[in-house]
């Protein structure tokens, strides 16, 4: 069994302290150079993290089976990134969509509509690049807001009357230039893009959001009740290379 399976399997726990690297390296029979880059990747992955002087420790966030077990919501899941990251904000103005955002909110050619991207992370790494496209009528509220402090979901739930249909799409992509810079990321790594479209309870869109991620550094969990798993609910794959 690997370090891997062992740390998401729960044979170590949040802030065991782990075997030195010698250990590591007597117990797997490889070199030590193996065990400092296997190592490096779990600490990418978010697994484990170093402290200088004192070795590698698992790390809170990844313990996979706390995780599953615990009881999901959105807002519930928003809220904890949001306690557990910062904020930058490159950039919330009102802007001219492109195309596929006009159609979405039915504006005219010439019409602006608010547009913020933020870069989410840790002291250490970017994790999230989110893109987000909002109806015009969020304008004032989401732009006069200091979106390094308030979390742009809540801008948007206080500001309609209800949340109504969520529709997400998991899909991956290579990083282009920007997003690379963005994420801190090579050219053409990875990424784990997820597209949600939020209406209000009277079904006209609000926000279009994409969240972009490295693959390896985030991981998307679903908890779906046992009546909803062969439904949308539980999502479902689209071929389109069958079209």
């Amino acid at each position: 069994m690997t370090l891997r399976e062992q740390i998401l399997g729960g044979q170590f726990h949040y802030n065991d302290r782990l075997p030195t690297q010698n250990e590591l390296a007597e117990r797997y029979g490889v070199s030590r150079i193996t065990v400092r880059r296997a190592l490096a990747e779990l600490q990418s992955e978010g697994l484990v993290r170093n402290e200088q002087g004192s070795g590698s420790f698992v790390a809170k966030r990844t313990q996979v089976g706390d995780a599953l077990g615990r009881d999901h919501s959105l807002l519930d899941d928003m809220r904890r990134v949001v306690e557990e990251t910062h904020v930058a904000v490159l950039n919330a103005s009102n802007e001219r969509p492109p195309g596929h955002i006009q159609a979405l909110f039915g504006l005219d050619e010439g019409d602006v509509a608010p547009h913020v991207v933020r870069v989410r992370g840790t002291s250490r790494k970017p994790l999230m690049l989110l893109d987000a496209w909002m109806s015009p009528s969020l304008g004032d509220a989401v732009l006069g807001q200091d979106l390094t402090r308030l979390p742009l979901w809540d801008v948007i739930v206080s500001n309609i009357a209800g949340v109504g249909e969520v529709v997400q799409e998991v899909s991956a992509e290579l990083a282009t230039p920007s997003v690379a810079q963005a994420l801190e990321a090579d050219v053409n790594a990875p990424i784990l893009r997820v597209t949600r479209l939020v209406h209000d309870a009277a079904g006209q869109p609000v926000q279009r959001i994409v969240i972009r991620t490295v693959a390896g550094r985030s991981r998307l969990l679903m908890k779906v009740a046992g009546v909803d798993i062969d439904s949308a609910s539980a999502g479902y794959l689209v071929h389109d290379g069958t079209r």
